[in-house]
């Protein structure tokens, strides 16, 4: 609480600490703005997708995200790379130059990589869809057609997250978020609006696809290089990459690792179950992944500025600012979270309308967002320990979770299929908050794990989970639409209700902010700009 107070009296102190402030809340609010749209789109687009094309070839575009995980590997940290290095370069007007260069390099790396990659992806073409897909309805011409196209989407498409990484770390994210909200809408509804006109096929679904990549690709390129200080013409610098391959490596490596953590469960899933299963699992994890709109958006606005505030020294604002993020961050997840996992069927069938979606996806989807909400709790002091450069921490805690979720979802996965798969993710996570995070908290913000444990995650966590409870033991089944609105509605309501009540930063900061709206114009210590 006094770091916290000490953070507030530092935002009143110095005109520049408030215009910082001010610049993270609009960072914020866009990056949730756009993750929220991203989200919108998938609630709409989705269950048109099914109707249009059928569960089972949608169970291919889920097998394309999942192997889109194993393929970001071969962004080797560049994108992470790249955002703090501008992060840190914003307070440093002497690296603007090495910057320019910087981005060259990565840029043309990115670039060779992606090409590496669309061309190896459509020459597995044939075996992915002969030997590795179990397709019962699709014949292979079919399945073969739609992952050679989604080779062509990948060699346009790849790049986009560096330049988005960039301006992230340029904190022009605004602008970011209004980029990809346009892509996101012409990729989602476009495909829709086409599958309409055209037939309904895969193969129309991804030509759409790789349409809309190039120019959308293109876009973002141009508004990073808009954005990037004037300079001299930029060009591949092996003097910049050397520069930054020690904290690359590092990322490196916590790629390896990370797809092994977060993406074998789906290619085990998509080899070993019928395609038709599958697309339940991949519908399930759509829903619980949902929860990332809120972890991501903080994440993006608040790791350039960790970078930050570690490269000036600044710790009391670093500390204050994690804590009152991380309980703002539960208070945002733990009632929709806690209401998705205790109604699950409800969730499903009001979003798909589609009782038989509903009862295959239910048992899985409370697992998972059980899973994902506490993945999401993870993801601030991640942002944390990678604005201080200490990579080497997350390899090592990944490669021993390696060791025991590996062999576990190998079993879990032969005996109890798709739900086993659920169960040993959540195993995974529940280890990184119980493990991991302590031991994170005794070398960064020592002596605060606790704080972040108790006050910023557990108390407003109980505090939603009381009135869920309450609500699931008294509601009836419901079997319709409206009464699963309903239901959610008045359990989520409820929820947000007492997990405000029970998040005394977030209350602080509430009233911190109203004191300065309504104090008197021209009596404020800060002057707005």
């Amino acid at each position: 609480m006094s770091v916290c107070r000490a953070y507030f009296a530092t935002k009143e102190s110095e005109r520049t600490g408030f215009t910082r402030v001010r610049s993270l809340r609009t960072n914020t609010v866009s990056n949730l703005v756009a993750r929220a749209w991203t989200a919108v789109l998938a609630i709409i687009c989705v269950p048109q997708y099914i109707r249009l094309i059928g569960v089972e070839a949608y169970g291919l575009v889920g097998f394309f995200a999942s192997a889109q995980l194993l393929l970001a590997f071969f962004d080797f940290g560049l994108g992470a790379t790249l955002n703090r290095e501008l992060a840190i370069a914003l307070t440093k007007q002497s690296r603007v130059q090495s910057v320019r260069h910087l981005s060259r390099t990565l840029e043309s790396i990115y670039w060779s990589v992606a090409v590496i990659l669309g061309v190896s992806w459509i020459a597995l073409a044939p075996w992915l869809s002969h030997s590795w897909i179990h397709a019962k309805h699709l014949a292979p011409d079919q399945v073969q057609w739609a992952i050679t196209l989604m080779g062509i989407v990948l060699i346009f498409q790849w790049p986009f997250n560096l330049y988005l990484n960039g301006l992230m770390g340029l904190q022009h994210q605004a602008m970011a978020n209004a980029v990809l909200m346009v892509v996101a809408t012409l990729r989602s509804f476009g495909a829709v609006a086409v599958l309409w006109v055209f037939t309904p096929t895969l193969k129309v679904f991804f030509t759409w696809q790789a349409v809309v990549a190039v120019p959308g690709t293109a876009m973002m390129a141009v508004v990073f290089w808009k954005c990037l200080p004037r300079g001299s013409l930029p060009h591949f610098s092996m003097v910049e990459l050397r520069r930054v391959s020690a904290f690359s490596a590092g990322l490196i490596r916590i790629s390896v690792v990370s797809f092994l953590l977060t993406g074998l469960d789906k290619i085990l899933l998509s080899r070993l179950l019928p395609l038709e299963s599958f697309s339940y699992y991949m519908l399930a994890m759509m829903v619980a992944s949902g929860l990332y709109v809120f972890a991501s958006a903080l994440y993006g606005a608040l790791y350039p500025r960790f970078s930050q505030y570690y490269a000036s020294g600044d710790s009391t604002r670093l500390a204050g600012l994690y804590h009152i993020a991380s309980q703002g961050l539960t208070v945002a997840l733990g009632p929709l979270g806690l209401c998705i996992a205790l109604f699950p069927r409800e969730t499903l069938l009001l979003w798909t309308g589609n009782q038989a979606t509903a009862l295959h996806a239910g048992r899985v989807l409370t697992v998972l967002v059980i899973a994902c909400m506490l993945n999401a709790f993870m993801y601030l002091p991640y942002a944390l320990t990678l604005s201080h450069g200490w990579t080497s921490f997350i390899v090592r805690q990944n490669l021993v979770a390696l060791v025991f979720f590996v062999p576990l979802l190998l079993i879990a996965v032969r005996w109890y299929g798709a739900l086993g798969a659920a169960g040993a993710y959540l195993a995974l996570n529940a280890g990184y908050v119980f493990v991991a995070a302590p031991l994170m908290h005794r070398k960064l913000l020592c002596g605060q794990f606790w704080t972040w444990f108790i006050g910023d995650v557990t108390t407003p966590l109980a505090a939603a989970l009381a009135p869920i409870l309450v609500i699931r033991l008294s509601a009836p089944q419901v079997s319709s639409r409206y009464s699963s609105a309903i239901v959610l509605t008045i359990g989520f309501t409820a929820a947000l209700i007492t997990s405000c009540f029970a998040a005394r930063l977030v209350l602080l900061q509430v009233v911190e902010t109203l004191r300065r709206l309504t104090r008197p114009q021209g009596s404020s210590l800060v002057t707005p700009v």
